[in-house]
């Protein structure tokens, strides 16, 4: 049995929408609606084609079995995951330049439900994945998140404009 573990899968989309939370904070991010600061949060991220890759390469390798985590090494800072997109913005003063303080998140949090304990457990918090197996067992190899990122804008872009 094969497990693929991905983290933040970004990239170009193949459907008009998904209900995934986090690309929902990441449309919030694009639309100018967080212009005014991000929470200290990182992610994990991982091109969707790499997941796919991922996935095919697992089906394929006979060797391949357990749990491989794919996305990249080192988390991203979600204030620069905006600094990354901001020179190709239409509107670029709407897109953050800087992140919230901690305990401004910890008072409004609730307000938009998060509980303390999750921001205790996730506000400031990065560190390094070990996606070493999915790279040496199924020959992965990472995307620069700059063009992943720039293709999940692009695409984002595109769907707004058929909306």
């Amino acid at each position: 049995m094969v497990v693929i573990c991905p983290g933040l899968v970004l990239g170009p989309s193949l459907t008009t929408g998904s209900d995934s939370g986090s690309l929902f904070l990441l449309d919030e991010l694009f639309s100018g609606q967080l212009w005014f600061g991000v929470p200290d949060l990182s992610f994990c991220t991982v091109d969707v084609r790499e997941i796919a890759t991922a996935h095919i390469r697992a089906a394929e390798t006979k060797s391949a079995q357990g749990r491989y985590i794919v996305c990249d090494r080192e988390m991203v800072r979600f204030v620069d995951i905006s600094k990354q997109i901001r020179p190709q913005a239409k509107r670029r003063w709407a897109l953050p330049r800087h992140k919230l303080p901690n305990i401004l998140i910890r008072v409004v949090g609730p307000l938009f439900g998060l509980t303390q304990k999750w921001m205790r457990a996730n506000l400031g918090v990065r560190f390094e994945v070990g996606n070493e197996r999915g790279i040496k067992e199924l020959g992965i190899v990472y995307r620069p998140l700059s063009e992943t990122l720039d293709d999940h804008y692009k695409s984002w872009l595109a769907q707004k404009a058929r909306q």
